[in-house]
């Protein structure tokens, strides 16, 4: 069966909140963006007022026909007619339209013809994974621009570039960042885990996550395999707020588990804080990550990695000497007893 053009139309911008109030009598309550429903508190509907997700039955659509195929077991054809007979009555209200703001073009930055600047920034100055560097630039989700400064790249679930937040790589005078202009929030700077984690680690800002990742890639459980952090989810939010997050979720359903790993300062507690009472109403479980005790002073993840790589090294220091010195004294020893014996 077919339906015009104007039906399909009417069906695609119905109200879910007004349908499940005529259908279910159900009631909902604004909650920050959202919409939570009274009797099903697992129930939360977008500010669109036509994406839902059901956390409690692991399930999630867009729009009244999504709710009648996926809730009610309805086929297309069967829910499009009940729909459409509903109208010939009383008229369901139409969805909210949430209209985006008018953005400037978006347009990454010139690339370099090579991304030494980069490495070096990254890798020396920031203490970050080789390796992670290497993989991230042939990725081309960090690179190099014209004016030197490190670029690293938001991209969709389609791998079209969306953001892009800046970094200069110098390293004397006036340290700049910022985003490229056109940059939607929505799509923050991520590396995705190649083997399905449920769970995202989440983090303000993209030098935060390398670290993470290269925190990773130094436990005992890495192994010395240089690929260990690929086995993460890892997303910056450019800042405390959650937009990123938020389209982050609803692009994967799969996610159950956000691990909040924030700067250590009142900006990033609070945010944290917001996060978690904000995504466990969507029946995630949110986790909101301190630092160890022995580096409470670090502000970030590369804090972290540095402080951390900087005790490693004081600890090889001091083995070292421990040997040298019992070296030297073997040494010592030795010629002692050749005098002696002479």
């Amino acid at each position: 069966m077919k339906f015009t053009d104007s039906q399909k139309e009417y069906v695609a911008n119905i109200s879910i909140i007004d349908y499940l109030a005529r259908s279910e009598g159900f009631t909902f309550k604004r909650v920050g963006q959202y919409y939570r429903c009274n009797e099903h508190d697992s129930l939360m509907v977008f500010p669109d007022e036509k994406g839902w997700a059901w956390n409690s039955q692991d399930i999630k659509g867009s729009g009244v026909l999504a709710w009648k195929q996926k809730i009610e077991g309805l086929t297309y054809v069967e829910a499009m007619n009940e729909l459409l007979n509903e109208n010939n009555s009383s008229s369901y209200k139409t969805a909210f339209e949430v209209k985006e703001p008018e953005r400037k073009p978006f347009e990454l930055p010139n690339k370099n013809d090579d991304n030494k600047r980069v490495f070096a920034y990254l890798v020396k100055t920031r203490m970050i994974d080789r390796n992670i560097v290497h993989d991230c630039v042939k990725q081309g989700i960090i690179y190099e621009d014209n004016r030197h400064n490190v670029v690293a790249v938001g991209f969709d679930k389609d791998g079209n570039p969306k953001s892009a937040d800046l970094r200069s790589s110098s390293t004397h005078g006036k340290k700049f960042r910022g985003c490229v202009t056109g940059s939607e929030k929505s799509y923050g700077f991520r590396l995705d885990s190649n083997c399905d984690s449920n769970t995202v680690f989440v983090f303000e800002a993209f030098i935060d996550a390398l670290s993470f990742c290269s925190l990773r890639n130094m436990s005992a459980k890495a192994r010395n395999n240089p690929n260990y952090y690929k086995k993460f989810n890892v997303l910056a939010l450019g800042g405390t707020t959650d937009v990123a997050l938020s389209k982050y979720v609803i692009d994967r359903p799969q996610i159950k588990h956000i691990v909040l790993m924030l700067d250590n300062d009142d900006a990033g507690r609070e945010g944290a804080v917001k996060i978690k009472s904000k995504y466990e109403q969507f029946g995630l479980t949110c986790t909101i990550k301190t630092m160890p005790d022995a580096y409470s002073e670090c502000k970030d993840q590369n804090d972290l990695l540095k402080a951390f790589k900087e005790s490693l090294n004081q600890s090889h220091n001091q083995k070292t000497a421990i040997s040298h010195a019992q070296t030297t004294s073997q040494v010592v020893s030795s010629e002692q007893k050749s005098t002696y014996s002479r």
